[in-house]
C-alpha cells in the first residue's frame, strides 16, 4: 500500500508538471516492487543538463527524500548515452543572470545527490563525460555497461577548467595522481580502465544487468541500521558539501568569468559548429 501511495503521488507530480509545460518530462521516476526508485534521465538527444532539466532533477530528488524511499538508482532511458554533461547552450554566450541561476541549480543538485540520506547507485548505460561523470560519481555505487563507452572529465579539451568541487569529488573517488592526469589530459576511461582505477565498481552486460548489480549493492544494507548508515555516510561526505556551501557565490562568479573569456568562447563556438 505504501508503494502504491508513493507511486500515485509521483503520478500526480508528473501530471502536475505536464500541466505547467507542454514538453515531456526529462525524468521518469518509478518505484519498483523492491521499493527502489528507478530514475531514468530522458531529455533528448543526450541527457545534457540545462537549467530546466536541473530544476526537474532537484525536485525529483526532493520527492525521493520527502517520501523516505530507501534507495534510488540513477540511469538513462537512452541505450548509448548516460549523460553528455552540461548543455553547451547554457555556457556559450551566456546571459549572466540565467547562467548564475543555472550554476547555482547545478550546485544544489550535486549537494542533494551527494548528500542524500537514501542509498544511491548509478547504472551507467552509455557515454558519460563531464557532468554525466559528476552525477555518477555522486552516487555511492557505480555499475557501467560494457561496450564502446567512456566516462571521465573532458573539460580541458573544450578549453575549460573544472571547478574545484568537481576536482575534489574525483579525488575523493580515485587517487590524486590518476585524478590529476585525467583532468589535465581530458582522459576518458573505458569501462575496463574505469574499473581498474575504481572510478566505477562493476561492469555489466547491459542496463538490466547494471540495475540488478546495483540492487545487490543496495541489498547489503538490509542488515545495517539505517541511522548508522546515514550518519557514517554523512561524516564522510559532509566536508565536501560544507566546503561548497561556504563558497557557492565565489564559485559561481569564478566559473562565470572563466566561461565568458574570449578564448573560452572561441573554443566553445568551434565545438558548437563541430557537433552540428
Amino acid at each position: 500500500m505504501l508503494l502504491r501511495r508513493v507511486y500515485k503521488q509521483h503520478r500526480w507530480v508528473t501530471s502536475h508538471v505536464k500541466l505547467l509545460s507542454t514538453q515531456k518530462p526529462s525524468i521518469d521516476l518509478k518505484v519498483d516492487s523492491d521499493g527502489v526508485a528507478i530514475l531514468n534521465l530522458q531529455r533528448p538527444p543526450v541527457n545534457s543538463f540545462n537549467l530546466d532539466f536541473l530544476k526537474e532533477m532537484s525536485h525529483t530528488l526532493d520527492f525521493v527524500e520527502k517520501n523516505k524511499i530507501t534507495a534510488m538508482i540513477l540511469t538513462s532511458a537512452f541505450p548509448k548515452v548516460f549523460s553528455a554533461g552540461l548543455d553547451i547552450k547554457e555556457i556559450y554566450k551566456p546571459d549572466a543572470v540565467r547562467f548564475k541561476e543555472f550554476w547555482s541549480t547545478l550546485q544544489e543538485v550535486w549537494m542533494k545527490l551527494f548528500g542524500a540520506s537514501f542509498i544511491t547507485a548509478a547504472a551507467i548505460n552509455g557515454q558519460s563525460p563531464a557532468g554525466g561523470c559528476l552525477m555518477a560519481m555522486s552516487c555511492e555505487y557505480r555499475v557501467m555497461t560494457k561496450g564502446n563507452f567512456t566516462i571521465g572529465m573532458n573539460e580541458t579539451s573544450l578549453g575549460l577548467v573544472a571547478p574545484s568541487w568537481f576536482m575534489e569529488l574525483i579525488k575523493n573517488t580515485i587517487n590524486q595522481r590518476e585524478a590529476e592526469y585525467a583532468f589535465t589530459t581530458s582522459r576518458m576511461f573505458t569501462p575496463e580502465e574505469a574499473l581498474k582505477v575504481r572510478l566505477i565498481d562493476e561492469i555489466a552486460t547491459d542496463k538490466d544487468d547494471a540495475i540488478a548489480k546495483c540492487k545487490i549493492f543496495i541489498k547489503k544494507f538490509d542488515e545495517i541500521t539505517p541511522a548508522s548508515r546515514i550518519n557514517t555516510k554523512m561524516k564522510l561526505r559532509e566536508p565536501l558539501i560544507k566546503k561548497l556551501q561556504n563558497t557557492r557565490q565565489e564559485d559561481t562568479e569564478e566559473i562565470y568569468e572563466l566561461f565568458v573569456r574570449p578564448e573560452t568562447q572561441r573554443t566553445l563556438q568551434m565545438y558548437m559548429q563541430k557537433i552540428k
